[in-house]
């Protein structure tokens, strides 16, 4: 007697708590993830199900979780697929767009010039409408090439496509100041509104606004500099300069202007363009060491050893190495 009454009591437990899932259901098919005959939500779901119109279905990933193995890269070798999660950029990663040359302004002929820093072949791109005078040029990190008009003593835009000039203002100060000469402008690879320049005329590092051209001082270099450049470098996250009156290489201060001689540059330099080129991972000077036209050269950052790459066939003092891809000149083909 009291042996069925305990048997009718586990009968009617079972009936009341529902019975154990079967361990053997099929894989892939909807469990009851806990439920009950009584139903969800009266009786709680297990761990990894939801209630859904009363039944308990496994429980769907959080609105806006990222998968970490979904990340991609993109054709310029940027992650792009958690953009909106809040992936970071390492903004000194070479991109994988950005091919192996450098644009020059040749002021002597008014034209726009390519160098394949790898073979040293020449092509020229456009011609300008007007005589030029661009003693620094650079490409700002938007993909625009800036140029410093040594004629109006202002920052200019330079289509690299077809040479068209559009003034973007004069290299004037909040004091009224005109800076009348700035032969090495570039990017400022932290932000794309200001670049920054090399003032030869004040012997300061300055930043000038791509929005206006307005110069705004950041401090003395500490020495004088004559025929020289500067240029940002992404592995420095810096700046480095060189100055023909001591044939040195420099790191520039970004905060503060002041000059420190870090290599002796193993030739003798005379007219100044420099350029660090993102892709490569590798620092370009053109000058002439005994006058007449200048070579291109390879620079090591530690040594000051130069790598003869071409003779330019005139006397150069700008280079510019992009940031981003641009079609009409990688795709311009060789003369």
């Amino acid at each position: 007697m009291i042996l069925s009454l305990r048997i009718l009591i586990t009968l009617m437990l079972m009936m009341y708590l529902g019975c154990p899932k079967a361990m053997d259901e099929p894989q892939g098919s909807v469990l009851d993830g806990g439920a009950t005959e009584l139903g969800c939500p009266l009786s709680p779901c297990d761990l990894g199900f939801e209630c859904v119109a009363d039944q308990c279905v496994p429980a769907q990933p959080a609105s806006g979780a990222v998968d970490a193995g979904m990340l991609t890269v993109g054709d310029a070798g940027l992650i792009t697929s958690a953009e909106d999660a809040g992936a970071s950029i390492d903004a000194g990663a070479a991109p994988i767009g950005v091919l192996p040359w450098l644009l020059s302004v040749n002021n002597a002929l008014g034209n726009l010039v390519k160098i394949d820093t790898a073979t040293g072949q020449m092509t020229t791109v456009c011609d300008f409408a007007e005589a030029v005078s661009y003693p620094s040029t650079t490409f700002g990190l938007d993909g625009t090439l800036y140029g410093w008009n040594g004629f109006n003593k202002s920052l200019d835009i330079i289509d690299p496509c077809t040479c068209e000039v559009t003034e973007v203002g004069a290299s004037i100060d909040s004091n009224g100041l005109t800076y009348t000469s700035i032969p090495g402008i570039t990017a400022d690879g932290n932000k794309e509104e200001t670049l920054f320049g090399l003032s030869t005329d004040q012997d300061k590092l300055l930043t000038l606004s791509v929005e206006t051209g307005v110069v705004s001082p950041v401090g003395d270099l500490g020495l004088d500099f004559h025929y020289s450049g500067t240029t940002w470098s992404t592995e420095l996250e810096g700046l480095y300069a060189i100055n023909n009156l001591t044939d040195k290489l420099y790191v520039l201060d970004a905060e503060t202007g002041l000059a420190t001689a870090i290599a002796d540059i193993d030739i003798n330099v005379n007219l100044v363009g420099i350029e660090y080129h993102i892709g490569t991972q590798t620092l370009y000077t053109c000058t002439n060491p005994n006058g007449g036209d200048s070579n291109l050269y390879s620079v090591d950052v530690n040594t000051g050893q130069t790598g003869l790459i071409t003779n330019m066939g005139y006397g150069c003092n700008n280079l510019a190495a992009p940031w981003t891809p641009v079609s009409c000149i990688d795709n311009l083909e060789s003369e």
